[in-house]
């Protein structure tokens, strides 16, 4: 047994115990553009049906699915593991509102790349309110 080992052993007790997963949180990079924002996440291995990209409320993407441990070998023959398996989220907040209608993801080789483009903003040059 090595740390690895013990540090799952150990983490799959804590979610036992408290009821409530620790998830994952695979890494990613978020890109600012002018008309939309570009994100990509390493999700290496994982399939489109084993990821979920929903947005939540008006600017709240959440990204959440699991990986699944390779099923090809004995795990008792296993000498080194290092790649791990369960259960990932992410929770990004965007500032800006977003073109729902006009979202997209894909995955490929291993990066979930999302778009989402903004909203056009209606240019404002002011306007009078009438007093009743």
């Amino acid at each position: 047994m090595n740390f690895d080992d013990s540090f799952r052993r150990m983490r799959r007790t804590f979610d036992d115990f408290f009821n409530d997963p620790c998830y994952r949180k695979p890494a990613i990079d978020v890109y600012n553009k002018s008309d939309e924002y570009v994100l990509h996440a390493d999700v290496p291995g994982i399939q489109k049906s084993d990821v979920n990209v929903e947005l939540v409320g008006d600017n709240n993407l959440v990204i959440e699915g699991e990986f699944k441990p390779y099923k090809g070998f004995d795990r008792n023959k296993l000498l080194v593991n290092e790649r791990d398996c369960g259960k990932f989220r992410r929770e990004i907040f965007l500032s800006c509102d977003l073109q729902v209608d006009k979202m997209s993801a894909v995955i490929e080789n291993g990066i979930l790349e999302v778009r989402l483009p903004k909203a056009q903003r209606t240019s404002s040059t002011g306007r009078k309110i009438e007093i009743n």
